[in-house]
């Protein structure tokens, strides 16, 4: 009786052992299974954020070309035009061609100042060498010429420099969401509020027509596609949250938050 109890008990502690090493055996290869999703996720998100570091690269150095290109090539015809129009040989009796030169001469001025205009958005080494608050100003300035519709700016505490990545950034998102109130969203007024209090955030607000976040069927203002995506991805480079606020009828509020150093 005494060795099939004793023979019971050792069965059951084999049996408790086994069971002990199968459990932790299922818990260190769930470890390990885990583990290496994570480090599979983070690779595919390294890679992903390399990929888009690049591709952004590539489009300011395409934008830099483009720049360059406007103001040495088109910018120089432009200008030549302007002063051969200023010094034809005109008879001051024959006032009706007087008045269509002049008039020539201001279309081009016009369209010199439209180009280097151009030239300066697309440059990003004159983006970085403003502060942000001036290179906002210069885009929303663009934008009053243009007589679309108001705009303003407001600077909330001290401002102090953003690093490279962030301000160039920063400027393409705000520059992006402008784009897309003007194009959907009906707006009368743009409203762009630089928040230097407790980190740094930016606000980008219109009195546009506002959609539907839930039905949004992914097209129009602010779109979940390629509009939505751009900002997003764009400030997951800096480890930025964006986030929108919208309802129809009540207009589209943008904010773009850094993470606080």
């Amino acid at each position: 009786m005494r060795n099939e109890l004793l023979l019971a008990l050792v069965a059951t502690g084999v049996f408790l052992i086994l069971a002990l090493f199968i459990v932790s055996f299922a818990l260190l290869f769930k470890r390990r299974q885990l583990q290496n999703m994570r480090e599979k996720e983070l690779m595919r998100s390294e890679f992903e954020r390399e990929m888009l570091q690049t591709q952004i690269e590539i489009q300011e150095q395409t934008m830099q070309h483009i720049s360059q290109e406007l103001h040495d090539n088109i910018g120089q015809i432009l200008s030549l035009v302007k002063i051969s129009l200023a010094n034809l040989p005109l008879d001051s009796n024959e006032s009706k061609a007087r008045q269509k030169v002049d008039t020539l001469r201001q279309l081009i001025g016009k369209a010199l100042g439209d180009l280097r205009n151009l030239s300066k958005t697309l440059n990003s080494d004159y983006l970085l060498q403003s502060k942000l608050s001036e290179a906002l100003r210069f885009e929303l300035a663009l934008i009053e010429q243009s007589g679309v519709c108001r705009t303003q700016l407001n600077v909330e505490g001290p401002e102090w420099p953003l690093t490279t990545q962030q301000q160039l950034i920063v400027f393409r998102i705000v520059q992006e969401v402008l784009n897309n109130a003007l194009k959907h969203a009906q707006a009368t007024l743009l409203i762009v509020t630089l928040n230097y209090h407790e980190g740094f955030s930016v606000q980008i607000k219109d009195n546009g027509k506002g959609f539907d976040w839930d039905k949004m069927s992914g097209r129009g203002a602010y779109d979940k596609g390629a509009g939505l995506h751009n900002t997003q991805t764009r400030a997951a480079l800096i480890g930025a949250k964006i986030s929108y606020q919208t309802a129809p009828g009540q207009g589209t509020t943008v904010e773009l938050r850094l993470p606080e150093a």
